[in-house]
């Protein structure tokens, strides 16, 4: 056993997993570890307000860069990377101005629609964490690419800690949650400054390489993360945030505040291991998928391990949840651990799918996904209004569950067909 494990740790992959995860595991212990006082400082409706507004940019991030950040480890020389990452940079000086006129004329409507009137003096710095978004995830993909992984977890690092820092010191002297809301944007003002010196520092030498008429010509090149890849994350995040729109809608911010605890205590962890292994994994395939070598091993070690690494975590989550809810946040936010039990399903799934979403870009099959993700909203919508319908928000979250377990059950096997048809060229390739 020992001999297998060895030649795992010491390799390059695991290596710089572990840089991104050690980083990455620190900020999310930071940010995790002060919920115990964070529920005592604020109301569940107060966190019901910042599920919302991070609902909000979360799809208004989606569409910050046009998805042109995916495209930067896609070009084989940095000069074309570097305009690809100017291309996406004014994407998102563009989407964040456009941004602030919805918020100056629809501020009122949008508050009334989602029946949480403390979100519209909020609303106003929409734009800004959008462009913030777009400017951290920019910043993220060409790091990877320079394989500057130290670099990539330290910018985590201080997002995180600041995000921390100031949510525990604004409790008192904001409004409706607001802490929750300025401690965010103050993570996200700190992670991109910290990306902004490193640009200045270590890469201004590159920007002599930025013109364009190459801004131009790699974003036809790269035409298909605006036009497949975006649209397809845009549902993907819309449906994924169906729960935090309609619950605020339909059963009121309390019962929202309660989800979204639920929520973020298990998806973060989760979404630490999972874009810690994607951002490594993903420059890795590309790299051989692109020099014609076989993935098939790697792709099936992946699929393997974050089976064998999730599924105790993951039952034990399920049974013991409600339980562990009410020891460390206090007895009214069990219903935390009810709610979350019935996602765990999906969440085990979605573990192991995940550090796999580059699977369609990289065979150029967007299409593809952007139709399992309109399925997906489609059978979770239905799921969510069957459960409105009724008034019982346990439905509802059990259908939203089942309907997103059973689509990325399907995904998978289409992740695997892939990758096995890819290898099938291979060989045929050589036998020719």
């Amino acid at each position: 056993m020992r001999g297998r494990i060895r030649p795992i740790m010491r390799s390059d992959f695991f290596r710089n997993v572990a840089t991104l995860m050690t980083g990455s595991t620190v900020a999310q212990l930071i940010a995790l570890a002060i919920y115990p006082i964070l529920t005592d400082l604020y109301e569940p409706e107060d966190f019901g307000l910042f599920s919302l507004y991070m609902g909000i940019i979360a799809i208004t991030g989606i569409l910050s860069t046009g998805r042109y950040h995916l495209a930067i480890l896609m070009p084989s020389d940095d000069k074309n990377a570097l305009n690809v990452a100017s291309v996406a940079f004014v994407i998102s000086v563009m989407v964040g101005l456009f941004l602030l006129s919805i918020v100056a004329l629809f501020r009122k409507p949008i508050a009334a629609v989602f029946n949480n009137p403390g979100i519209e003096q909020w609303l106003w710095l929409v734009p800004l964490s959008t462009f913030l978004i777009a400017f951290f995830q920019i910043s993220i993909y060409w790091h990877n690419r320079r394989m500057s992984f130290r670099n990539t977890a330290a910018g985590n690092l201080v997002q995180s800690i600041t995000n921390s820092a100031v949510k525990l010191s604004t409790s008192g002297t904001l409004p409706s949650g607001g802490g929750l809301i300025s401690g965010a944007i103050a993570g996200q003002l700190a992670g991109s400054g910290f990306f902004f010196y490193r640009w200045i520092v270590k890469f201004r030498h590159y920007f002599k390489n930025i013109s364009w008429v190459s801004m131009k010509e790699v974003s036809r090149t790269y035409y298909r993360f605006p036009g497949f890849n975006m649209p397809n994350n845009l549902v993907n995040n819309i449906s994924n945030s169906l729960p935090v729109f309609l619950i605020s809608a339909y059963f009121g911010a309390a019962e929202l505040g309660f989800y979204s605890l639920g929520f973020t205590m298990i998806f973060s962890p989760m979404n630490l291991v999972t874009n810690s292994m994607e951002q490594v994994f993903s420059q890795r395939l590309i790299a051989k998928y692109n020099n014609g070598v076989t993935i098939w091993k790697d792709f099936s070690t992946l699929l393997k391990r974050s089976f064998q690494l999730g599924f105790i975590p993951f039952l034990l989550a399920g049974i013991f949840g409600p339980f562990l809810f009410r020891i460390i946040f206090g007895a009214e936010w069990e219903v935390s651990g009810n709610y979350m039990r019935l996602l765990m399903p999906w969440f085990f799934t979605a573990f192991m799918a995940n550090q796999l979403t580059f699977i369609p870009d990289l065979f150029s099959r967007q299409k593809t996904a952007f139709l399992l993700n309109v399925i997906r909203l489609l059978l979770r919508i239905a799921g969510l209004a069957i459960g409105i319908y009724y008034q019982d928000i346990m439905l509802a979250l059990g259908l939203f569950s089942l309907s997103s377990l059973t689509i990325v059950i399907v995904t998978l096997i289409w992740y695997i067909r892939l990758v096995k048809r890819f290898e099938g060229e291979l060989v045929n390739s050589g036998e020719e």
